[in-house]
Protein backbone atom coordinates (compact mmCIF):
# COMPACT_ATOMS: atom_id res chain seq x y z
CA UNK A 1 0.00 0.00 0.00
CA UNK A 2 1.03 3.45 -0.61
CA UNK A 3 1.71 5.81 2.22
CA UNK A 4 -1.17 7.96 1.15
CA UNK A 5 -3.70 5.09 1.33
CA UNK A 6 -2.45 4.08 4.77
CA UNK A 7 -2.79 7.66 5.94
CA UNK A 8 -6.38 7.92 4.62
CA UNK A 9 -7.38 4.61 6.26
CA UNK A 10 -5.78 5.70 9.55
CA UNK A 11 -7.63 9.02 9.40
CA UNK A 12 -10.98 7.29 8.71
CA UNK A 13 -10.44 4.76 11.52
CA UNK A 14 -9.37 7.54 13.91
CA UNK A 15 -12.44 9.60 13.03
CA UNK A 16 -14.66 6.53 13.54
CA UNK A 17 -13.01 5.86 16.92
CA UNK A 18 -13.63 9.47 18.03
CA UNK A 19 -17.31 9.20 17.07
CA UNK A 20 -17.74 5.85 18.87
CA UNK A 21 -15.98 7.06 22.06
CA UNK A 22 -18.02 10.29 22.03
CA UNK A 23 -21.25 8.34 21.62
CA UNK A 24 -20.30 5.98 24.45
CA UNK A 25 -19.40 8.85 26.80
CA UNK A 26 -22.67 10.64 26.00
CA UNK A 27 -24.69 7.52 26.82
CA UNK A 28 -22.81 7.04 30.12
CA UNK A 29 -23.29 10.72 31.00
CA UNK A 30 -27.04 10.52 30.26
CA UNK A 31 -27.38 7.38 32.38
CA UNK A 32 -25.65 9.02 35.37
CA UNK A 33 -27.52 12.28 34.84
CA UNK A 34 -30.83 10.42 35.16
CA UNK A 35 -29.60 8.51 38.22
CA UNK A 36 -28.10 11.65 39.77
CA UNK A 37 -31.15 13.91 39.44
CA UNK A 38 -30.43 17.04 41.43
CA UNK A 39 -32.69 18.07 44.31
CA UNK A 40 -32.61 21.21 46.48
CA UNK A 41 -31.23 21.06 50.02
CA UNK A 42 -30.35 23.63 52.69
CA UNK A 43 -26.69 23.83 53.74
CA UNK A 44 -24.92 25.95 56.35
CA UNK A 45 -23.30 29.14 55.00
CA UNK A 46 -20.70 28.95 57.77
CA UNK A 47 -20.01 27.20 61.04
CA UNK A 48 -23.10 27.17 63.31
CA UNK A 49 -22.40 26.46 67.00
CA UNK A 50 -24.65 24.25 69.08
CA UNK A 51 -27.64 25.81 70.87
CA UNK A 52 -27.93 28.53 68.21
CA UNK A 53 -31.29 29.76 66.94
CA UNK A 54 -31.19 28.95 63.22
CA UNK A 55 -32.04 31.88 60.93
CA UNK A 56 -32.53 32.13 57.19
CA UNK A 57 -29.27 34.08 56.85
CA UNK A 58 -27.29 31.10 58.22
CA UNK A 59 -28.31 28.76 55.39
CA UNK A 60 -28.41 28.68 51.62
CA UNK A 61 -30.12 26.42 49.12
CA UNK A 62 -28.01 24.27 46.81
CA UNK A 63 -28.75 21.40 44.43
CA UNK A 64 -27.17 18.01 45.07
CA UNK A 65 -27.60 14.66 43.33
CA UNK A 66 -30.50 12.77 44.91
CA UNK A 67 -28.05 10.00 45.78
CA UNK A 68 -26.16 12.40 48.11
CA UNK A 69 -29.24 13.81 49.85
CA UNK A 70 -29.02 12.99 53.57
CA UNK A 71 -32.07 11.50 55.32
CA UNK A 72 -34.15 14.18 57.11
CA UNK A 73 -32.43 17.03 55.20
CA UNK A 74 -34.43 20.25 54.97
CA UNK A 75 -34.99 21.54 51.45
CA UNK A 76 -36.96 24.76 51.93
CA UNK A 77 -36.11 27.93 53.85
CA UNK A 78 -39.80 28.10 54.78
CA UNK A 79 -39.26 24.96 56.92
CA UNK A 80 -37.20 27.06 59.36
CA UNK A 81 -40.04 29.38 60.40
CA UNK A 82 -43.53 29.02 61.83
CA UNK A 83 -46.78 30.51 60.48
CA UNK A 84 -45.93 33.93 61.98
CA UNK A 85 -42.50 33.94 60.32
CA UNK A 86 -40.57 33.44 63.57
CA UNK A 87 -37.51 31.19 63.61
CA UNK A 88 -38.38 27.99 65.43
CA UNK A 89 -35.34 25.72 65.36
CA UNK A 90 -32.15 25.67 67.40
CA UNK A 91 -29.14 23.52 66.70
CA UNK A 92 -28.53 20.60 69.06
CA UNK A 93 -24.98 20.02 67.82
CA UNK A 94 -22.53 22.18 65.84
CA UNK A 95 -23.08 22.27 62.08
CA UNK A 96 -20.06 22.70 59.79
CA UNK A 97 -19.97 25.10 56.85
CA UNK A 98 -21.47 23.44 53.77
CA UNK A 99 -23.09 20.66 55.81
CA UNK A 100 -26.68 19.76 54.99
CA UNK A 101 -29.23 21.01 57.56
CA UNK A 102 -30.79 17.88 59.05
CA UNK A 103 -33.95 17.79 61.16
CA UNK A 104 -32.14 15.36 63.47
CA UNK A 105 -29.65 18.11 64.40
CA UNK A 106 -32.35 20.65 65.23
CA UNK A 107 -34.83 21.04 68.05
CA UNK A 108 -37.92 23.17 68.40
CA UNK A 109 -38.40 25.29 71.54
CA UNK A 110 -39.51 23.23 74.51
CA UNK A 111 -37.56 20.13 73.56
CA UNK A 112 -34.88 19.14 76.04
CA UNK A 113 -31.70 20.48 74.44
CA UNK A 114 -30.17 22.98 76.81
CA UNK A 115 -30.93 25.64 79.34
CA UNK A 116 -30.31 28.70 77.18
CA UNK A 117 -32.86 27.58 74.61
CA UNK A 118 -35.45 26.75 77.27
CA UNK A 119 -35.43 30.27 78.74
CA UNK A 120 -37.86 32.66 77.00
CA UNK A 121 -36.44 35.99 75.83
CA UNK A 122 -36.34 38.56 78.59
CA UNK A 123 -36.29 35.98 81.40
CA UNK A 124 -33.49 34.57 83.54
CA UNK A 125 -32.76 31.25 85.15
CA UNK A 126 -31.68 30.85 88.75
CA UNK A 127 -30.68 27.77 90.66
CA UNK A 128 -31.97 26.91 94.09
CA UNK A 129 -30.35 24.21 96.18
CA UNK A 130 -32.82 21.49 97.12
CA UNK A 131 -32.69 18.01 98.55
CA UNK A 132 -35.20 15.13 98.56
CA UNK A 133 -37.30 16.77 101.26
CA UNK A 134 -37.26 20.41 100.14
CA UNK A 135 -37.48 19.32 96.49
CA UNK A 136 -40.77 17.48 97.12
CA UNK A 137 -39.17 14.07 96.46
CA UNK A 138 -38.89 14.42 92.66
CA UNK A 139 -42.61 15.16 92.19
CA UNK A 140 -41.77 18.47 90.53
CA UNK A 141 -40.88 18.06 86.86
CA UNK A 142 -39.68 20.49 84.12
CA UNK A 143 -42.55 22.65 82.93
CA UNK A 144 -44.34 22.65 86.30
CA UNK A 145 -45.14 26.01 87.87
CA UNK A 146 -44.33 26.60 91.54
CA UNK A 147 -44.27 29.36 94.15
CA UNK A 148 -40.96 30.09 95.85
CA UNK A 149 -41.10 30.74 99.58
CA UNK A 150 -38.41 32.63 101.41
CA UNK A 151 -37.93 32.02 105.12
CA UNK A 152 -36.14 34.74 107.03
CA UNK A 153 -34.89 34.42 110.60
CA UNK A 154 -34.15 37.74 112.25
CA UNK A 155 -31.61 37.85 115.07
CA UNK A 156 -33.78 39.82 117.48
CA UNK A 157 -37.12 38.29 116.54
CA UNK A 158 -38.59 35.42 118.50
CA UNK A 159 -39.86 33.59 115.45
CA UNK A 160 -39.11 33.21 111.75
CA UNK A 161 -41.41 34.26 108.94
CA UNK A 162 -42.00 32.92 105.44
CA UNK A 163 -43.21 34.86 102.44
CA UNK A 164 -43.86 34.04 98.80
CA UNK A 165 -40.90 35.62 97.02
CA UNK A 166 -41.88 34.51 93.50
CA UNK A 167 -45.16 33.17 92.21
CA UNK A 168 -45.89 30.74 89.33
CA UNK A 169 -42.23 30.16 88.47
CA UNK A 170 -41.63 27.68 85.65
CA UNK A 171 -39.35 24.74 86.47
CA UNK A 172 -36.67 24.19 83.85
Amino acid sequence: MKKRQVLIIAFILGFLAVILVGSFLTSVENRYRRAGEEVPVLVARGYIPELTLLTERMVRKVNVPREFLQPKALSRVEDLVNEEGANIYSTIVPIAAGEQILATKLAAPGEEIGLSIAIPKGNRAISIGVNKITGVTDFIKPGDRVDILGTIEYERATKAGSEITSSTVTIL
